[in-house]
């Protein structure tokens, strides 16, 4: 049983939310069926269960508290009712309030996206991609196709502006082999070694990492690549490939994504900057690439004269220049796509609205 469903359980067995209320059609001497907001909820439950007799949607997640209070049942779990908070816009803490997640029929059950038996609206991760629903791109539109080297995902875009306005594809994505998540960015070290081409002589640690990286094939660059000052804030490289005249070959970083309650990596994130133009040009195929990253320890034949300054591991015989950073072996792997979200950036208008206060009365201004 899931960690989901278990605490879907625990949720649908606590006691009937609305046992021992009087539903409207059974108003009594003490319950005279006066419903303020309309919303199918009598005045007297609502001030019984804690809720705004005076409005029909008392957390504001657009479902009636009548449709939260009742309850509901999943065809594939017979027997098991489930109850969302009329007092919480959020009932599981997800992210996504309570009517995004139920679907756009709330006369019938909330809908279970990934088909575990746990609706939405309980459920951490709608589409079972290994995202949490918090930070999840695409919560419902997970891709179930692994992507590799032989088999890139392709991105093509319509519908940008053809002005050059700043454009940018972020990326989430999970390694087929989950170990990759935690081995991933992490510090290894490299043993005592004076004689491979990979040194550690100053016995320091975190000599190696390995580094994910998102490896994308513009066949036509001239369309959507932006300068390369554009580029470095976002920490992208480029470079030409020989193989495909004008083809060129972006490098984004990827960044852990944590789930904030357990603290587990459960994907990479990484940002592409594009330069909007009617014509996307030909697709670009997108690969996840592994780099191995080492501080090696590099000999040196010479070093400057005694007394002047001496870069590190110049004092040592034979000399070395230690930690110098080096990617020493680059490889491709395969991976599913979690989610993907397209944005142009086109900047904030402000305008500010003075007045004179000895004739129009005093002027309030907020803090901006």
């Amino acid at each position: 049983m899931s960690a989901a469903l278990a605490a879907g359980h625990r949720r649908a067995s606590q006691a009937d939310p609305h046992a021992g209320l009087l539903l409207p059609q059974e108003a009594s001497a003490l319950d005279l069926g006066v419903d303020t907001d309309g919303d199918g909820l009598s005045d007297t439950i609502e001030a019984r269960i804690g809720t705004d007799a005076s409005e029909p949607d008392s957390d504001g997640d657009s479902l009636s508290d009548r449709v939260e209070v009742l309850g509901f049942t999943l065809a594939s779990v017979p027997g098991l009712e489930w109850y969302t908070d009329p007092l919480s816009a959020d009932s599981n803490g997800d992210l996504r309030d309570d009517g995004t997640e139920w679907g756009p029929d709330t006369s019938g059950p909330a809908i279970d996206t990934d088909g575990d038996g746990v609706p939405n609206v309980f459920d951490d991760d709608d589409d079972a991609d290994g995202v949490n629903d918090g930070i999840d791109l695409s919560p419902i539109g997970a891709l179930r196709t692994e992507f590799d080297e032989s088999n890139p995902f392709e991105v093509e875009i319509d519908g940008l502006s053809a002005d050059g306005t700043p454009a940018f594809v972020d990326f989430q994505v999970r390694p087929t082999e989950q170990d990759r998540l935690d081995l991933g960015l992490q510090p290894l070290d490299w043993p005592a070694d004076r004689e491979g081409q990979v040194r550690d002589v100053n016995g320091s640690t975190g000599d190696m990492q390995l580094v994910p990286m998102l490896e994308i094939v513009l066949p036509d660059p001239a369309h959507v690549l932006p300068p390369t000052d554009e580029l470095a804030p976002y920490s992208v490289s480029v470079k030409s490939d020989a193989g495909a005249a004008g083809e060129r070959v972006a490098y984004v970083p990827l960044s852990a994504l944590t789930d904030e309650l357990t603290g587990q990596r459960i994907g990479f994130s990484g940002r592409m900057r594009y330069r909007s133009q009617a014509n996307w040009g030909a697709a670009h195929q997108v690969r996840v690439v592994w780099a191995v990253q080492v501080k090696n320890d590099i000999a040196v034949s010479s070093c400057p004269p005694a007394g002047e300054p001496q870069p590190d591991g110049c004092a040592t015989t034979p000399r070395y220049v230690n930690d110098q950073p080096q990617i020493i072996h680059r490889y491709y792997d395969s991976w599913t796509l979690t989610g993907l979200r397209v944005t142009e950036e086109r900047g904030t208008e402000m305008g500010v609205l003075s007045v004179d206060p000895d004739i129009d009365g005093p002027a309030y201004q907020d803090n901006m």
